[in-house]
C-alpha cells in the first residue's frame, strides 16, 4: 500500500492516592481519610488522502477517499474522596463489644472531547489546518459530568462471641438522576449465632470445633447510566451539501425523556452455616440466597406507530435470582519416614438462576426479554437427522402423517433439498417449518433447547508438603453451559459459512455427508456455501443438532517446589531458598472438543473488535484464548 495516510496517538496519565490515618484515642477513636486524583490527556491526529493499493503483482488501484485532516483532543478528570470515623467503646463488662463507623464518600468525573475536522489538504505530506481550502469543516465538542455523594454507617455488636449483629446503610445521591429521584437509601442487616459456644454443645460435643448460623438482608444501589438522560438535548450539526450560499447548520427535536430514572436496587436475602469439626480438619461453608433486582434500566413500553418517536429507556424491569454456594475443606497430616506429611483438599461449588419478573413485552415476543423468561434460555429448532435419499425427502411427514414443508428454511439460492441436507422436525404439527408468531404462546417449531448462562461452577485446590517438597494445584470449571455458534464463528462453520472460508480438518472424512460418503449418521451435512451465514439458512437458525456443550474442566495452575533446609541456606547468608516449577492453564477438557478444538470454552465470547469487527455476538469464539505457560523460578530471602 502506498500513500500518506497515517494516524498518531499521544497519551498522558497521572494517578495518585493519598491516605491518612489518625488515632485520636488509641484503639478506640480512629479517623481515616483518602483522596484520589486521576488525569488523562490524549490527542489523536488522523490524515486521509487518496492512496494506492495492490490486489496482485502489478495490479494497482486507488482508494477514493477524502483528502482530510482530523484532530481529536480528550481530557478526563476523576476525583474521589472518603472520610470515616471509627469508634470502639470500652465496656467494664467484656461480654459486650461494639464497633461504630460513619463516613462520607464523594466522587466526580469530568470528560471533555474536542474534534476539529476539515477536507481539502493542499499538500498531502504537510497536513495542517493552515494549509487547507475545503468548504466542509466541523468543530464539535462533547463531554459529560457526573458526581456521587454518599453518607454511610455501620454498627457491629458482639455478645460473648455467641450472638453477633451488624446494621449498616448508605444514603447516596447522583447527579445522573433528576432532582426528585436522585437519592436512595440502601440498608443492610445481619445476625449470627455461634451455637458451638453454647454450653450444651461446648461441653458435650468434643468433636465440634465451630458451628455458626447466619442470616442477612441487604440492598445495594446501581446508578451506572449515562448522565443527562433525563434532560431533553438538541445536537447541532452541519449539512454535507450546499444550500443557498453554503453549508447550513441544523438541529432536530430532542428525544423523549423517561418518566422514571432513578437507582436500580438489588436486595439480597441470605442464610448460611459455617461448620468445623475434628479439630478444624473438616470444615464446611454453605449459603443460600435470593436476590431481587428492581427498577432495572431498560426499554420503555410499547406505543403505537403514530407516536412517531423512539420510546426512552427507564426503570421498567425487575429480575429474580436464586443461588447457592458450598465449600468443603479437609486438611490433615501423618508421618512418612519419620517426617510429617501435610496435605489438604478444598472443593467449591456454586450455582444461580435468574428470571425476568417484569418487562415491557406484553405479547411475549421471543426477540427480546419477556416476563417469566429465564436468563440465557436458547430457543431453537429440532433436527431429526439428515435426509437419506430422495424417497426420504418425498416422505418427510409429521406425527399426524402430514407432509412437511420446510421451504421457508433455505439451503441454497435455488432452495432444492437434496440427500444429506438437514431434516427439521415439525413440532407443532402444522405441516410447515416456521417460527409461528415468534412468541412464547406460538413459537412455531421452536422450543427451549438450552441455556447460555454459566451454571454449576466449581473449583478445587490440592496441596501437599513433605520434607521441603511442596505441591499445589488448582482446578476450575463449569458444569453446565450451552453455546450456539454465531454466523461469523468461522472456525466452527468453515466453508458452510462461506465457500472461500477456512477448510477445517473437522469437516473432512466420514463425519461429513458427501456423494462419495452418503452416511446419514454423519454429523456434518452436505457441503453448501452460505448455509451458516444468511439469517434464514438452515445452519444459521439455532437448532439442537449444532448446539454445543461448552462445560469444561481446566487445570489452572500447578506448582512443584523444594525449600532448602534453613540451616543449610543460612550457610550462604540466606533466610530461605525455594526452587519451583509452575504451569498455567496446563490442561483443559470439554465436550466441545468432540466436535472442534478451535475454541476455548472459557472465553467463547466475542473477541476484540480491532481483531474481528463484528456486531453483537457475530464474532463468538474470536476471544483471545487462555495461554498455556510454564515457568521455573527461584525465591531467595536474605
Amino acid at each position: 500500500m502506498e500513500g500518506t495516510s497515517y494516524q498518531k496517538n499521544n497519551k498522558f496519565d497521572i494517578r495518585n492516592t493519598t491516605a491518612l490515618t489518625y488515632e485520636a484515642i488509641p484503639g478506640q477513636l480512629i479517623l481515616k481519610g483518602d483522596f484520589t486524583y486521576y488525569y488523562n490527556h490524549s490527542d489523536r491526529t488522523r490524515v486521509e488522502n487518496m492512496y494506492d493499493f495492490y490486489t496482485g503483482p502489478g495490479i494497482k488501484k486507488s482508494r477514493q477517499t477524502y483528502s482530510s485532516l482530523e484532530l481529536w483532543n480528550y481530557v478526563n478528570k476523576y476525583i474521589a474522596s472518603n472520610a470515616t470515623v471509627n469508634y470502639i467503646p470500652k465496656f467494664n463488662n467484656e461480654d459486650h463489644r461494639l464497633n461504630l463507623l460513619a463516613g462520607i464518600n464523594i466522587e466526580e468525573k469530568i470528560t471533555r472531547n474536542f474534534l476539529s475536522y476539515r477536507r481539502g489538504l493542499l499538500y498531502a505530506d504537510k497536513p495542517s489546518f493552515a494549509l487547507m481550502d475545503g468548504d466542509y469543516y466541523t468543530l464539535n465538542q462533547t463531554g459529560e459530568e457526573w458526581a456521587y455523594v454518599g453518607a454511610l454507617f455501620r454498627a457491629n455488636y458482639n455478645y460473648k462471641g455467641k450472638y453477633l449483629a451488624e446494621f449498616s446503610g448508605r444514603y447516596d445521591g447522583s447527579s445522573k438522576f433528576p432532582s426528585n429521584q436522585q437519592w436512595g437509601f440502601f440498608p443492610s442487616a445481619s445476625l449470627a449465632w455461634r451455637a458451638s459456644e453454647e454450653s450444651f454443645l461446648k461441653d458435650n460435643a468434643s468433636w465440634l470445633t465451630d458451628l455458626k448460623f447466619r442470616a442477612s438482608i441487604g440492598s445495594l444501589g446501581n446508578g451506572n447510566v449515562n448522565p443527562f438522560l433525563f434532560l431533553p438535548t438538541m445536537n447541532i450539526s452541519r449539512s454535507s451539501f450546499i444550500i443557498g450560499e453554503g453549508l447550513l447548520p441544523y438541529t432536530y427535536m430532542p428525544a423523549n425523556i423517561p418518566e422514571s430514572l432513578t437507582w436500580e436496587r438489588a436486595t439480597t436475602y441470605d442464610i448460611g452455616v459455617d461448620l468445623s469439626v475434628l479439630r478444624n480438619r473438616l470444615s464446611l461453608v454453605f449459603d443460600y440466597y435470593h436476590r431481587y433486582t428492581t427498577d432495572m434500566f431498560t426499554v420503555g413500553p410499547e406505543v403505537p406507530a403514530v407516536f412517531g418517536a423512539t420510546v426512552p429507556k427507564g426503570n421498567n424491569a425487575d429480575l429474580k435470582t436464586k443461588g447457592w454456594e458450598v465449600s468443603v475443606e479437609w486438611k490433615d497430616q501423618f508421618m512418612i519416614a519419620g517426617k510429617p506429611f501435610n496435605y489438604g483438599i478444598k472443593g467449591m461449588l456454586w450455582d444461580s438462576r435468574s428470571w425476568v419478573t417484569k418487562y415491557n413485552n406484553p405479547n411475549k415476543l421471543l426477540s427480546t426479554y419477556y416476563e417469566g423468561m429465564e436468563i440465557g434460555e436458547i430457543w431453537g429448532y429440532s433436527i431429526e437427522g439428515l435426509f437419506k435419499d430422495q424417497a426420504d425427502i418425498d416422505n418427510h411427514l409429521n406425527d399426524l402423517g402430514m407432509p412437511i414443508d420446510q421451504s421457508r428454511i433455505l439451503v441454497s439460492s435455488s432452495n432444492i433439498i437434496k440427500p444429506g441436507d438437514l431434516k427439521f422436525r415439525d413440532l407443532d404439527n402444522s405441516g410447515r417449518i416456521d417460527n409461528g408468531n415468534n412468541t412464547v404462546d406460538n413459537p412455531g417449531d421452536r422450543k427451549i433447547i438450552g441455556n447460555s448462562s454459566i451454571r454449576m461452577q466449581y473449583g478445587f485446590n490440592l496441596n501437599a508438603s513433605w520434607n521441603g517438597f511442596g505441591l499445589s494445584a488448582f482446578f476450575q470449571g463449569v458444569g453446565k453451559r450451552n453455546w450456539y455458534p454465531a454466523k461469523e464463528s468461522a472456525y466452527f462453520w468453515g466453508q458452510y459459512n462461506r465457500p472461500y472460508s477456512y477448510y477445517l480438518k473437522d469437516h473432512v472424512g466420514d463425519n461429513v455427508w458427501s456423494e462419495e460418503n452418503q452416511n446419514e449418521n454423519a454429523y456434518w451435512p452436505r457441503y453448501r456455501g452460505y448455509l451458516a451465514l444468511n439469517s434464514n439458512r438452515a445452519m444459521t437458525l439455532t437448532n439442537d443438532r449444532y448446539l454445543q456443550n461448552v462445560a469444561y474442566l481446566r487445570l489452572k495452575n500447578i506448582q512443584i517446589d523444594y525449600r532448602l533446609k534453613q540451616s543449610f541456606a543460612q550457610r550462604f547468608g540466606l533466610q530461605n531458598c525455594k526452587i519451583f516449577v509452575s504451569g498455567e492453564n496446563v490442561f483443559t477438557w470439554s465436550p466441545l472438543y468432540k466436535v472442534t478444538k478451535n475454541f476455548d470454552p472459557e472465553v467463547i465470547e466475542p473477541g476484540d473488535t480491532d481483531f474481528r469487527s463484528t456486531s453483537g455476538t457475530d464474532g463468538d469464539g474470536y476471544g483471545y484464548p487462555m495461554l498455556r505457560s510454564f515457568s521455573v523460578g527461584l525465591n531467595l530471602t536474605f
